[in-house]
C-alpha cells in the first residue's frame, strides 16, 4: 500500500491522525490560542525552578557516559544518514537524511516509493510536506520539542548549564523487564511568552536512563493538539539503542518513535558527522 493510500483508507485514518498530532500539522488560530493563555492553572516550572542536586549530579554522569561535557556542548549542529520505516498503514522503507542545529532546528528529509517525506522545525516555524504533496504548517507548541529530536543528549547538556530549566531527580522506576533511573526535565519559558505556563508545560519531557551505566535509553513527552494546550495530550515515546561511537560521542543509532502505543517510525542510522557548518538555510522551505 502506498503511502497515499494509507492515509486516505479509513482503515488507517486513525493512525494517521495521531501522526498529524505528532508534529501537530494543522496551524492553531491566535484567538483560540490567547484564550487558552488565559485559562492557564499551575504548571510544573512555574517560580523558582526546581533543580535537584542528585538528578544534576546523575546527568553529569550521563554525559560523561556519552564523551564528555565539554564534547557534547560543542556541538553546534550534525547530519545523519540512515534508512527509516514509517509504520502507519503497511511499512514502508526508504532512506532518510536528518539535519539539526542549535536546540530549536532540526529537519527530517526521507526518500520512499512514493517520493519525500519531510519535517522541518526551525526556531519556532515548522512544516510537514508529504509524498502526494500535500503540505501543512506546524503550530508554535508543536515545534517546541522537536529540536535534536534523534540526539536528546544534547537537550540534557542544555539543561545541566541553563539554570532557569527544571530538573527533577524521580529515582528508580521500572522500565521493561529492569529498571530505569528517571530525570524530568522542563523549560519555564519567559513570562512575555508564556504568562500563565501553558507552554512551558508542553516542554516537559521525562529521561529514562540506565541505573549503571548512564547510557539513554528512552525520552517520554506529550503531544498536544496544535488547539489546546492545557488539556488532553498523547504520549509520545523516544527509543534509543544500537550505541556506537563517532567522533567521540556515543550516538543512538536506532532511534524509535511511537505515538499512544502506536510506532510511527523507526530509523537505523549508518552515519552522523558533527559541525559540519549547517545554516538557517538548511531548515527553510
Amino acid at each position: 500500500m502506498t503511502i497515499e493510500a494509507a492515509v486516505h483508507t479509513s482503515d488507517s485514518r486513525s493512525l494517521f491522525r495521531h501522526f498529524a498530532l505528532l508534529i501537530a500539522v494543522r496551524q492553531s488560530r491566535l484567538v483560540a490560542f490567547c484564550t487558552l493563555l488565559l485559562l492557564g492553572t499551575y504548571a510544573l516550572g512555574q517560580g523558582t525552578p526546581q533543580r535537584d542536586p542528585s538528578a544534576l549530579s546523575f546527568l553529569s554522569q550521563a554525559l560523561t557516559a556519552a564523551g564528555g561535557s565539554s564534547a557534547i556542548a560543542g556541538i553546534t549542529d550534525f547530519t545523519a544518514i540512515g534508512s527509516i520505516t514509517y509504520s502507519w498503514g503497511d511499512p514502508v522503507q526508504g532512506t532518510t537524511t536528518i539535519k539539526s542545529k542549535g536546540l530549536t532546528q532540526f529537519r527530517i528529509d526521507s526518500q520512499v516509493p512514493d517520493g519525500t517525506w519531510s519535517f522541518a522545525a526551525n526556531n519556532g516555524a515548522g512544516v510537514l510536506n508529504l509524498p502526494n504533496g500535500a503540505g501543512s504548517a506546524i503550530p508554535y507548541q508543536g515545534t517546541l520539542n522537536a529540536g535534536s529530536l534523534t540526539l536528546p543528549i544534547i537537550l540534557v547538556s542544555a539543561a545541566v548549564a541553563d539554570t532557569s530549566v527544571t530538573v527533577i531527580d524521580d529515582g528508580l522506576v521500572p522500565l521493561g523487564s529492569g529498571q530505569a533511573r528517571q530525570i524530568t526535565i522542563q523549560q519555564n519559558l519567559p513570562v512575555s511568552t508564556d504568562p500563565n505556563g501553558q507552554l512551558s508545560k508542553t516542554t516537559k519531557r521525562d529521561f529514562f536512563f540506565d541505573p549503571l551505566t548512564a547510557v539513554l535509553l528512552q525520552v517520554r513527552d506529550t503531544v498536544y493538539p496544535d488547539n489546546d494546550v492545557v488539556n488532553g495530550g498523547v504520549p509520545r515515546i523516544i527509543g534509543m539503542g544500537s550505541y556506537q561511537v563517532s567522533n567521540g560521542i556515543t550516538v543512538p543509532f536506532s532511534i524509535s518513535v511511537s505515538l499512544d502505543g502506536q510506532t510511527l517510525w523507526s530509523i537505523q542510522l549508518t552515519s552522523i558527522n558533527f559541525n559540519t557548518g549547517l545554516s538557517d538555510s538548511d531548515f527553510q522551505f
